[in-house]
């Protein structure tokens, strides 16, 4: 009897290869998978974190001021002139350098402290189509230990405000929180 020699794979082989094959593709399908999504949640806390910092800067750019008349926005004075308990701004991001210079463009005030997201989110639907939300709250501070002559009245000389921003980006939802606060005087 002549044996014959046969190449190739058998059928457990093959079923085995198609075994490690599946589940080394699953494993890098999955690790893909959570890559983007951490991806994409970082990406939109860069973005939130970017548009606080910037807001901040341009608050600290204005400086303290004396109020102004005619909706422009010159200083925090003029913000805090507006006499709310918080500002909530709608803007979308290429918007940004000029959210700060118009007070009937872009800022609103509110009568509340510190609102949710989901306050935020009310405020936007009856309000806007911007893809962010800020809220910022403004204290004004006065030195009140002054060694001066009670007959100077440069106390508002000596003003300080206390900022404090929180960004949302509207789409990504309440886990897209940035905030951050400053103090600015002159």
């Amino acid at each position: 009897m002549i044996k014959v020699k046969r190449e190739g794979f058998t059928i457990i082989e093959i079923i085995a290869a198609i075994a490690i094959f599946a589940i080394s593709s699953s494993i890098i399908v999955f690790t893909i998978d959570a890559s983007a999504k951490i991806y994409k949640r970082e990406n939109v806390k860069f973005s939130t974190s970017s548009a606080v910092n910037s807001l901040i800067q341009q608050l600290k750019a204005k400086g303290v001021g004396s109020p102004t008349t005619g909706g422009a926005i010159n200083s925090i004075a003029d913000i805090y002139a507006l006499n709310r308990k918080g500002y909530v701004i709608y803007f979308n991001y290429e918007d940004l350098p000029k959210t700060l210079e118009d007070t009937s463009t872009y800022i609103r005030g509110i009568d509340e402290y510190n609102p949710s997201f989901e306050d935020i989110k009310n405020y936007k639907d009856k309000i806007s189509s911007k893809k962010y939300a800020a809220y910022m709250e403004i204290k004004r501070e006065v030195n009140k230990n002054l060694n001066k002559p009670d007959s100077l009245n440069i106390q508002w000389f000596y003003n300080y405000y206390t900022v404090e921003i929180k960004v949302w980006d509207m789409d990504a939802g309440s886990n897209s929180i940035a905030s951050s606060s400053t103090s600015v005087s002159r």
